[in-house]
């Protein structure tokens, strides 16, 4: 990933730019994305403070909002929670237990949903078992988007039902089409749905 100096630069360029949203993805060895977008925060005005994606393996759901609550605070109410469990391939190695992918997504939409609205949560889940746990922190705003990194159709479905967004993996128009229709027909919200998924360029002078 880019040095955080390097991402702070293309977020102002961005943000000067006009583009809405910075988005900033994480492996399980790489570079801090809540810690890239502190940075980035502190930088900008105006976008949107992305995660694409952070795991939901790596990081219990009360530390996910926690962390969250903190960078909508510091951004003024531009924070927004990308999650998903992904890169599962790196995280057995570390000791992980993923073999519960779909659970732990719904899970952790639940618990982040119901913690940044600052309720006393109790949760005997298959993934997490929370009991009374309660945020510490008051986020500027109770309502903090919440968008699911997805690829099968269970997942795109889970995004569409219990999130505002989708993020999908690179993929063929035929598939990225046929993904973001799964979650739109899950969907009974009125709330606005996001839908985002990285492409590949090279940029050169001409």
């Amino acid at each position: 990933g880019l040095k955080v100096g390097v991402a702070v630069e293309l977020a102002k360029a961005a943000e000067a730019a006009d583009i809405d949203s910075v988005w900033v993805a994480e492996g399980p060895a790489a570079r801090d994305a809540l810690l890239t977008l502190g940075a980035i925060a502190a930088a900008t005005s105006r976008v949107e403070l992305v995660t694409g994606v952070v795991n939901a393996f790596t990081r219990h759901p009360a530390q996910l909002a926690a962390s969250f609550a903190t960078l909508d605070e510091l951004s003024g109410g531009r924070a927004v929670c990308g999650v998903g469990i992904g890169a599962r391939d790196g995280l057995t190695p570390l000791g992980y237990d993923v073999s519960k992918p779909y659970t732990a997504a719904r899970e952790t939409v639940e618990l982040l949903r119901r913690l940044l609205r600052r309720e006393s949560v109790t949760m005997e889940g298959s993934v997490y078992q929370v009991h009374g746990a309660r945020l510490g922190v008051r986020p500027p705003r109770e309502d903090i988007p919440i968008v699911l990194g997805a690829s099968g159709p269970k997942m795109c479905a889970l995004a569409g039902e219990a999130t505002e967004g989708v993020y999908l993996l690179y993929g063929s128009e035929e598939y990225l089409r046929g993904s973001v229709r799964l979650a739109l027909e899950a969907r009974t919200s009125q709330v606005p749905f996001r839908v985002a998924s990285p492409i590949l360029l090279g940029v050169d002078n001409d």
